[in-house]
């Protein structure tokens, strides 16, 4: 039953209003919700208030035992602040952690150039890395992004021995073959100075391209030339230049959206929150070749004249 308080005359019974509650808890029986509701008045006691509508009145429902409980507000007086729910955000499913693996230099058969593997870092190295530009690559269990998913690849990276002008390339791809570079799908970004891209260069890679996978332009096997990715972007903050012995942040995340993939990289001089990014980059994919990937790929431009390249903190996650 619902009980009602409301101002009343001298002629009525007097409650103490502190009283009624319980007093009507201890006296009145539990009825069926389908009962009329029950009206009980006060009147004004000396020393006690007058009741004003809509913020002294209180209406309380008694449910029955094992009856549903209505949904009643009951209203709020207007020197209380009221109740804000909460509302909780839906949770998001966990990042999902990928192993990379099988890291090395292509046409590297003898393995003269590493990698050594040891606590978790990888370092390529060994006479005459250097006097030549390099590909490198590693790979992972193929992942297919779906609506609304990213692939983030971020990984820790020091030079030694290397030239201020030089440029090194990374990506993430979808490979054709682990023994060469050539017709990869996906992305890469260049860092670095590099003369013919001052603005540097976020690459999406061109279906059935038969060109190295950090090249723009190529000749296929029969010699004609071949246009092998699409500049989608360029550096947002200018092009900066490799140091020595500095340890450099890469991070690069894919999202698919909708029937884009977006593109986010950037690669930041650690231990100096002030420090500029040698690069940055954030474009659209309107058209992507694929949202299937399964390497990580980089490149050492002559150049760059690196005697080493060490890799540590290699992660790759899904979420």
């Amino acid at each position: 039953m619902r009980l009602i308080l409301t101002n009343a005359t001298d002629a009525e019974m007097k409650i103490p209003r502190s009283l009624l509650v319980l007093s009507i808890l201890s006296t009145v029986p539990l009825m069926a919700q389908s009962n009329p509701p029950v009206t009980i008045t006060t009147s004004p006691v000396a020393g006690v208030p007058t009741p004003t509508p809509g913020t002294d009145t209180v209406s309380v429902t008694l449910t029955p035992v094992g009856a549903p409980s209505p949904s009643v507000p009951v209203p709020v007086s207007s020197n209380q602040a009221p109740t804000v729910p909460v509302v909780s955000s839906p949770s998001m499913p966990p990042a999902v952690t990928i192993l990379a693996s099988g890291w090395g230099v292509f046409n590297d058969k003898t393995k003269a150039f590493g990698p050594k593997e040891e606590g978790g870092k990888i370092l390529f190295s060994g006479e005459g890395f250097g006097t030549k530009g390099k590909n490198f690559a590693a790979y992972f269990n193929k992942v297919t992004l779906s609506e609304g998913q990213t692939l983030r690849f971020s990984a820790d990276v020091q030079f030694t021995g290397i030239s201020g002008t030089g440029h090194f390339r990374y990506g993430i791809f979808k490979k054709r073959s682990a023994d060469h570079v050539r017709g990869w799908m996906g992305y890469c970004a260049f860092s670095g100075l590099d003369k013919s891209y001052p603005n540097g260069a976020l690459l999406a890679r061109n279906d059935s391209n038969d060109v190295g996978y950090d090249s723009i332009k190529g000749k296929t096997k029969e010699g004609a030339e071949a246009i092998g990715a699409t500049v989608i972007g360029e550096s947002l903050y200018g092009v900066g230049t490799f140091k020595e012995g500095i340890v450099y942040n890469i991070v690069m995340d894919l999202k698919h959206v909708g029937s884009t993939i977006e593109c986010k990289t950037s690669v930041t001089p650690k231990g100096d929150p002030a420090a500029k990014p040698i690069v940055s980059y954030a474009a659209v994919d309107a058209t992507p070749m694929t949202t299937t990937f399964d390497a990580i790929g980089f490149t050492t431009h002559e150049v760059l004249s690196a005697d080493t390249v060490e890799f540590s903190n290699v992660n790759l996650q899904v979420f």
